[in-house]
């Protein structure tokens, strides 16, 4: 990816998106994963985390179904990577639809 990328969000996704950062954890989270450019080891992202495994897990998953990251399963190994093109589509989203009326 070339940083360049563009995305159009689709239908519902604004509200996905939105509840999905509103949860203090998981925002916490895809800040420490949009950190990297590459794709990181979930157990490495995980291990500074005071919540169980399967919180993580379910975390990471809703996530992945708003769109914000996409994992990737290689044998036992999960690796996250941030899908930035899809961040900057809902900010864009989101000014278009909250900018002040001139």
């Amino acid at each position: 990816m070339d940083g360049q990328e563009t995305y159009e969000l689709k239908e519902g996704q604004v509200a996905a998106i939105a509840r999905a950062l509103a949860e203090p954890r998981r925002f916490a989270m895809l800040r420490q994963i949009a950190q990297f450019s590459e794709p990181q080891l979930c157990y490495q992202l995980a291990a500074g985390c005071d919540i169980s495994a399967p919180t993580i897990f379910h975390h990471m998953k809703e996530l992945e179904a708003s769109g914000l990251i996409e994992m990737q399963r290689e044998g036992k190994f999960s690796y996250v990577h941030f899908r930035r093109a899809v961040f900057q589509a809902y900010l864009k989203e989101l000014a278009e639809n909250f900018a002040a009326a001139p």
